[in-house]
C-alpha cells in the first residue's frame, strides 16, 4: 500500500521558471537548464521505479516516496522507502544513460556517454549513508531498530552495467535494474524473521508521515541571484516575448498581437516559483508591469487570493494558482 505519494515536482517548476525569466546569455543560464534536465531525468527515472513496486502484494508492502526526515537538525531523503514486516528497504533511484562503471575502490562511478566521461558519487555510499540515518532516527522515535538494506535502482533501461571485478562483489550485488526490483525485494523478505506486529507497523508509518518535512527550496539563493535578475512582464505564449500589454480586460502581445485574457495567471505563477509565494499590491504591479494599482487590485480580486494584513500592508497569498493548473 502507497502510503506517502511522490511530493510535487517543486524544484523542477522553479527551474522551468527561472529558466523562462533569466535571459539565455546569462552566464549562470547552462547550469540552471542543465540542472533542469538532470531534475527532470531523476523524477522520470522515480517514477519508472513506481511502476515495478506497483505490482508488490498491497497487504504486504507500505510504500513511503520522497521521504525526508531529521536527525540532530541534519536531514536526510530518501527515494522511496519500503517497509515489510520483516525489512526495511530504502531504495535509491539513478537514471543514467550511456556506460556506466562501478569502481567501489575509488567511491565512484563513472559515466561515458557520447564519447566523454563524467565521474559521480558512489550511489551505494549515498544509500548506506541514508541507512545509517535510517536506524538512528528509528531508535530516536523509541521504535526497534528493524534490518534495513538498500537498493542501488537504475531505472535508465539502455543503460550499460559495468563493473571491473568479476566476479562481482557482494556489495555491487545491491545495484539492480528496476525490471527486476520486484523479485529482488522478494528475494530479501522471504528468509527473514518478522520484527513488528500489524499495530507496530501502523504506529511507525504514522510517524514516519509525522515527520516527513517537504523540503523548501529558494531558487533565487541557490545561484544567488536578485531579483533584479529575473526578467519581470508578462510573457507571450505565441511568440515567448515579455511584450504584454494590458488592454481592457484581457493583454495584448506588442510584438505579434497576439491576444490573452489569463495571461498574468501564468506570471504570477512564475513569481510565486521564483520570488515567493506572497505578494503585496505594489509587487505584483510592478513584476506584472501594471501602471495602476487599481487595476492590479481588481486582477487580485478576480483571482480569489488570500489575504494578509490591511491597507497598504496586505499581502496575498499565490499558492491556490498552483493547484488551479
Amino acid at each position: 500500500m502507497i502510503k506517502k505519494v511522490r511530493d510535487f515536482p517543486v524544484k523542477l517548476k522553479k527551474l522551468e521558471a527561472l529558466l523562462r525569466r533569466i535571459p539565455k546569455s546569462h552566464p549562470k543560464y547552462n547550469d540552471i537548464e542543465k540542472d533542469f534536465a538532470i531534475t527532470l531525468a531523476g523524477i522520470k527515472g522515480e517514477q519508472s521505479m513506481e511502476y515495478y513496486l506497483s505490482l508488490l502484494p498491497e497487504k504486504e508492502y507500505s510504500i513511503f516516496y520522497d521521504l525526508r526526515l531529521v536527525n540532530d537538525d541534519h536531514f536526510f531523503q530518501i527515494d522511496a522507502l519500503v517497509l515489510h514486516k520483516s525489512i526495511c528497504i530504502i531504495l535509491e533511484s539513478k537514471n543514467i544513460g550511456g556506460t556506466v562503471q562501478f569502481d567501489p575502490s575509488f567511491q565512484q562511478m563513472i559515466r561515458s556517454f557520447n564519447g566523454k566521461d563524467e565521474v559521480f558519487p558512489d550511489p551505494l555510499i549515498q544509500a548506506g549513508r541514508q541507512a545509517m540515518h535510517l536506524r538512528k532516527w528509528f531508535i530516536s522515535k523509541g521504535f526497534t531498530p528493524p534490518v534495513i538494506d538498500f537498493l542501488v535502482v537504475m531505472t535508465n533501461p539502455h543503460a550499460i552495467l559495468q563493473s571491473g571485478s568479476i566476479p562481482l562483489p557482494k556489495s555491487l550485488q545491491k545495484i539492480i535494474r528496476s525490471s527486476y526490483l520486484m523479485e529482488k525485494i522478494h528475494f530479501l523478505t522471504e528468509s527473514k524473521k518478522p520484527f513488528i506486529s500489524d499495530e507496530e507497523m501502523e504506529k511507525l508509518s504514522a510517524s514516519l508521515l509525522k515527520y516527513h518535512e517537504p523540503r523548501k527550496i529558494s531558487i533565487l539563493s541557490s545561484y544567488n541571484f536578485n531579483c533584479e535578475d529575473v526578467v519581470q512582464g508578462i510573457q507571450c505564449i505565441k511568440c515567448l516575448k515579455f511584450t504584454m500589454s494590458r488592454k481592457n480586460k484581457g493583454w495584448i502581445c506588442l510584438a505579434c498581437k497576439n491576444t490573452d485574457r489569463s495571461a498574468h495567471v501564468a506570471a504570477l505563477l512564475d513569481y510565486c516559483w521564483i520570488i515567493s509565494s506572497n505578494a503585496s499590491n505594489r509587487e505584483i504591479k510592478q513584476f506584472l508591469n501594471i501602471d495602476s494599482p487599481q487595476a492590479t487590485y481588481r486582477i487580485i480580486r478576480s483571482l480569489n487570493l488570500k489575504s494578509y494584513g490591511s491597507t497598504k500592508a496586505t499581502t496575498y497569498n499565490l499558492e491556490s494558482l498552483i493547484k488551479e493548473t
